[in-house]
């Protein structure tokens, strides 16, 4: 399970985003903006895919309606404009992180697309020990 990222740029520590401790995590959707004029645009896999039940076990720590009703309430606080865009398939993700500047998906890290970034998450990369986020049921 990799979390890629459309660009190539490494500036405001991209390659830590989602540390527990980190001050902004994007997955979490608490930062909006990876720059002053470049939004976090969050791509997220169907309800039932094994990526989207990857994320919210490990990255969230809530289960779908917990999901649903975090973003509802980010909304309604004003602290979010939208919901993290749904994806059907992992070569969408692909195709979008391509081409929205911004763009985050989480996705398995055999399905990430040559030029696709691979983000680490602590400081580690998918089959590295220690690394996060894994598939069950795929």
């Amino acid at each position: 399970m990799s979390i890629a990222r459309g660009s190539t740029r490494d500036a405001l520590g991209w390659l830590e985003i989602l540390r527990r401790d980190y001050p902004n995590p994007v997955g979490r959707a608490e930062r909006q903006y990876w720059t002053s004029n470049v939004p976090v645009v969050l791509l997220i896999r169907a309800p039932t895919s094994a990526e989207r039940n990857a994320v919210l076990n490990a990255i969230y720590e809530m289960r779908e309606p917990q999901f649903k009703q975090y973003w509802i309430a980010k909304i309604f606080r004003a602290e979010m404009s939208s919901p993290p865009k749904v994806v059907y398939s992992n070569e969408s993700a692909n195709q979008l992180v391509s081409s929205i500047p911004g763009a985050i998906a989480f996705m398995s890290s055999g399905d990430v697309r040559a030029g696709i970034k691979v983000l680490r998450i602590d400081g580690h990369l998918p089959g590295e020990s220690g690394y996060r986020l894994h598939l069950t049921g795929k």
